[in-house]
């Protein structure tokens, strides 16, 4: 009696993946780099345009080091802005899914449908309210 192994055509393979995923970016390569701008790019931007204002005039003077408002003020702002990083992240990476889909499934993925899949879905795995996003 003779054993027959079956090869299964959709073996995984690593090197198809990185093949698909970088045909897909580069299909797509304004849509993707359009994306990383929008919702990660442009933020990064401001946050630094804010830090880099934040009065670089004033010499550093030790005994402010500890000044509550101070202190507060830099800290609800960090922190206020590594929440909306996180969400912004979960934005970009449900958009590039998305993109990736429908880039896949053989569609043409536009921008606008991206983003308006991306939001409710980024926004049911948010840890805010939907209202807040």
């Amino acid at each position: 009696m003779s054993s027959v192994t079956l090869e299964r055509p959709d073996k995984f393979r690593i090197g198809r993946v990185f093949n698909d995923s970088f045909a897909v970016i580069g299909r797509n390569a304004v849509l993707c780099l359009g994306l990383a701008a929008l919702f990660s790019g442009l933020p990064t931007l401001v946050f630094q345009l804010w830090a880099l204002r934040q009065d670089p005039a004033v010499p550093f003077d030790p005994s402010t080091f500890g000044e509550q408002n101070l202190v507060f003020g830099y800290t609800a702002v960090t922190m206020g802005a590594g929440l909306a990083s996180y969400i912004l992240s979960l934005l970009l990476q449900a958009s590039l899914v998305r993109a990736t889909i429908e880039d896949l499934n053989g569609k043409q993925p536009s921008f606008g449908d991206c983003i308006a899949k991306a939001v409710p879905f980024s926004c049911q795995r948010s840890p805010l309210p939907c209202s807040l996003v």
